[in-house]
């Protein structure tokens, strides 16, 4: 790893050119993500979520409503 004195010797682009080759490694990774990027995943989560949360009521309604239809009320004599 080049050491800071090295790098001010070898000029602005090389530290600029050094600085992109980063960036670029870091982007690809997913080191670093770009605020856009990060907005998209938070609400597509967020909608995952709720069409979670809506299909877990579903089930729920529909499982009361198979298990009211199922049992028979029984005749207490």
């Amino acid at each position: 790893m080049p050491s800071l004195a090295d790098l001010s010797e070898a000029g602005g682009w090389a530290i600029f050119a050094l600085s992109v080759f980063w960036l670029a490694i870091a982007l690809q990774r997913r080191w670093i993500v770009p605020g856009w990027i990060y907005l998209q995943e938070v609400e597509q989560r967020h909608k995952a979520e709720t069409q979670a949360e809506r299909n877990a009521e579903a089930i729920a309604t529909l499982a009361q409503f198979v298990h009211d239809r199922l049992v028979v009320p029984r005749d207490p004599a």
